[in-house]
């Protein structure tokens, strides 16, 4: 699941599982630490991610070496994060990345990211039904999904995307 919310994040340009062994020294031990997955952002910045069991995520060890990371790392330019396994089979989020992925224009330009900001700030905010009718073509739409997909519009992240779900440009 974790490699398909990385295919879907337009903003992920690469990712790899099992990038590194990590070895490092906390309380006077020596220990090695293989993360999951690291995933370059398009302009390439690195994000390292360990995916844990909800259980396993709230042990003392892992806490204390997650934190260590987030430090360590960070220091490095390079983002750590753990993500547990409810957030990952947190739904709708899986369902949404489906939904923006599939329909989304494949080519953004900025002629098109101009037309569709334009729009959803003057309306202050728009469904996606209002978009298939304002533009047939489902370029508008197509636009917003790929927006939305990218961070520019907001959508409520809490609730499956149906027709019916209203859409504002990111603060």
């Amino acid at each position: 699941m974790q490699a398909y919310v990385l295919e879907a994040c337009l903003t992920v340009g690469s990712y790899q599982e099992q990038p590194v062994v990590i070895t490092y020294t906390l309380g006077g031990v020596v220990k090695t630490h293989v993360p999951d997955f690291e995933a370059r952002s398009l302009d390439g910045r690195s994000l390292i991610i360990e995916n844990k069991d909800d259980d396993e995520a709230r042990t003392p060890r892992v806490i204390e070496r997650t934190q260590f990371m987030i430090d360590r790392l960070g220091r490095l330019g390079i983002a750590y994060r753990l993500i547990t396994r409810a957030e990952l089979d947190c739904q709708p989020a899986l369902d949404n990345a489906r939904f923006l992925k599939y329909h989304a224009a494949s080519i953004c330009p900025p002629s098109l990211e101009r037309d569709v900001m334009k729009v959803v700030i003057d309306r202050k905010s728009i469904s996606l039904r209002d978009a298939l009718a304002i533009d047939p073509s489902e370029r508008l739409f197509q636009g917003i999904c790929r927006m939305a997909l990218l961070g520019s519009i907001d959508y409520p992240r809490n609730q499956p995307i149906t027709l019916d779900t209203v859409v504002r440009a990111a603060v």
